[in-house]
């Protein structure tokens, strides 16, 4: 509706516009009521309601983080101590499987370019050899580990 048309129903008169005003009235408790309907619908999930777990709708990686982050802190609280950083105890890791050399075809040894402490370039075949591990400060590093 625009103005023209409100100005159209005053100026019919005082019955035309209570007229118009109580259909207004009686559309507004009709929507007002679908809508409750509506968000009750919505609202409803298998643990809220008699729908099996299937009709939910799926969620969204935030929701799942946030339900997982919800857990682990009623885990801690429970066990009443932090967790430790890296690999929980019980977790089997992810790693790959290492082969003995007879197995590999090639072994190509990487070192750093630069050391992670100070970040001074490393000097050209200054690297550790085969089979020992590699540091990641170089020796000359001021930097304390």
């Amino acid at each position: 509706m625009d103005r023209a048309e409100a100005e159209a129903i005053y100026d019919a008169g005082r019955e035309a516009c209570v007229t118009f005003i109580v259909e207004l009235a009686g559309r507004v408790q009709q929507l007002e009521e679908r809508l409750n309907r509506l968000e009750a619908q919505a609202g409803q999930d298998s643990r809220t309601s008699s729908k099996p777990p299937s009709s939910d709708p799926p969620k969204t990686r935030a929701q799942r983080r946030a339900e997982a982050r919800a857990r682990a802190k009623e885990l801690m609280r429970r066990e009443g101590e932090q967790r430790k950083a890296g690999g929980q105890m019980g977790h089997r890791g992810a790693g790959r499987e290492l082969r003995p050399e007879d197995q590999v075809d090639e072994i190509v040894d990487h070192y750093p370019h630069a050391c992670g402490g100070c970040a001074a370039r490393s000097p050209p075949g200054s690297g550790s050899p085969s089979g020992g591990s590699v540091a990641i400060r170089s020796p000359s590093c001021r930097r304390s580990a």
